[in-house]
């Protein structure tokens, strides 16, 4: 399967540098279906030369969409806000109020 992806974008890569404005669309295979412009073969075919790593190849074999998102089109995830204050953070919160509380007492060398 892969090493028929991988000659046709070669071979579709090479027939759309002689004309930049075909496109390519494949059968869909779920709903949201791209359309493999000139720049998307060229930076799929990139990616090919520079080879491709164990994890690059599972993530093309689990879902081809978040192997074009996350290599070709380089979106990146928004970092997740941890909502809940684990122990280690809650240690830190305390003794960073704790030394911020404390600081003008020590200042004045009072007990």
């Amino acid at each position: 399967m892969l090493r028929d992806v991988v000659a046709t974008v070669m071979a579709d890569s090479a027939d759309n540098e002689a004309v930049e404005g075909d496109t390519i669309t494949q059968t869909p295979v779920g709903d949201l279906v791209l359309e493999k412009d000139f720049d998307m073969l060229t930076a799929l075919r990139g990616v090919l030369i520079r080879g491709l790593s164990p994890s690059a190849l599972n993530q093309f074999l689990n879902c081809s969409l978040q192997f074009y998102f996350a290599r070709l089109a380089k979106f990146q995830e928004a970092e997740e806000v941890e909502e809940k204050l684990g122990a280690d953070g809650f240690g830190t919160v305390v003794h960073e109020v704790l030394e911020n509380l404390l600081r003008p007492f020590a200042q004045e060398k009072r007990p």
